[in-house]
This record gives structure tokens, sequence and C-alpha cells, in this order.
């Protein structure tokens, strides 16, 4: 048995011709055929309210993401726009930043590329684990900058003695202000100049006085 479609027609008032007449029935007594499984229902008015419903909840699940402006009653249409605002509006606010963007470029790219905001002068401090005797240097690298101006001082150097650190790579009109450092006594005797360097992202400390350096820590603070 084959199911075929019924084409009805009738002879036109004027008897020349074939008038095509379409049978009016009720949405819920027409079955439909549903080979690929997409829908529950088995009746056209069934079939029309899963669509609705599936429809609806898309554009109620991007309003509820997207916010403001956007609404559940909001055509896909609208939707999109407000999709597309969004993006120029963060990529012309991340170009105004310094940052290139493009409004044709993906969210997660937009989003990313707001690491790359400058939000000012970057800042880093630590002090150090106890280094080993006999050691004569340590260097801090890593940091998320390149630091113009390093300050450290030792916590447990000898006991009587302080060493410190003032290591800048800042350039002014009339030249760099160079390094300082200093080691002393507590009578602010025996002053010893100690050396340190800025590289990149690092920098290094160096105390010459190997007998002293058993467990030795550094408090430091480095400004960008």
């Amino acid at each position: 048995m084959a199911d075929k479609n019924i084409q009805m027609t009738q002879r036109n008032a004027d008897n020349t011709g074939w008038d095509n007449l379409y049978p009016i029935t009720k949405d819920n007594n027409v079955i439909i055929t549903d080979p690929n499984n997409r829908f529950v229902g088995t009746k056209l008015d069934q079939v029309l309210d899963e669509l609705f419903t599936f429809a609806n909840d898309g554009k109620t699940s991007i309003a509820s993401v997207i916010g403001s402006p956007a609404t559940s009653g909001d055509t896909f249409a609208t939707l999109v726009n407000h999709i597309q605002n969004a993006k120029n509006k963060g990529a012309t606010n991340l170009t105004n930043k310094g940052v290139s963007a493009n409004g044709t470029e993906s969210l997660d790219s937009l989003m990313s590329k707001i690491a790359n905001v400058n939000t000012g002068k970057k800042f880093a401090s630590g002090i150090t684990s106890p280094q080993p005797y006999g050691q004569t240097s340590i260097t801090i690298s890593g940091l998320s900058f390149t630091p113009s101006v390093v300050i450290a001082r030792t916590v447990n150097f000898s006991p009587g003695y302080t060493a410190a650190w003032l290591l800048t790579n800042i350039s002014t009109a009339n030249g760099s202000f160079g390094n300082v450092r200093w080691r002393t006594d507590a009578n602010n005797n025996n002053s010893v100049a100690l050396t340190g360097t800025i590289s990149g992202t690092s920098f290094t400390l160096k105390y010459p006085e190997t007998n002293y350096n058993s467990a030795l820590q550094i408090e430091w603070w480095a400004y960008e």
C-alpha cells in the first residue's frame, strides 16, 4: 500500500478549465512522518508546538546571556545585532587602551585581549628562602615586568651587620641613576659596596663575604 497526495480539481464556472481545490483540515488531524525521529509528537499541531518551544527557549537563553538591552521577546536578528554591537564596543574600548582589536574577531579573542590592557605601573615583592652557606649571589626571575627600581635588604645577614641594595636603570637628561648598594655594621663602619644588576624580568643581588651567608634571607621590592 502506498501513501499518495491527492490533488482535487473541478471545472471552473465558465467551463473553460479546471480550478485547483485545496481541502481544509485541522492541524491535529494531520499526521506527519518523521523518519529521523526529531519530534516527540506525531501530529502537525504537536510538532509546531515543539518547534516554537525550541526556538523560544533558545532566544530566552541567548537574551539572558547578553543581558540588557536584549530581551526574550527579541527576534534572532535583533539578538545578533545586540551581540555585534557589544563586540564593536569592546573592540573600540580595547583600541582606545592601546590594544589592537576589531569587532569581527570572536568573542573569545576579544575577551583574551583584555589581559593586554596596561593598567599602570606594576609592583612585586617577596622574601627569599634561606640560602645555603657559601653562596654569594641570588637571582629573582620570572617577574611579569622589567623593573626600573629594586630595593632589597637582608633579614639576617650577620649579627650587627645590615646589607641593602638599591638598583635602578632609570635614565634622565643627566644620564642614568645607576646602582647604589652598601653593607655596614651597627656603627655604620666598614662600608662595603655590594653589586647587583637588573636584566629583563629578573635581577641579581651579590654579597662577597661567604662566611656570613649561612641561612641568609633577603626581602625585596621591585617596581616597574
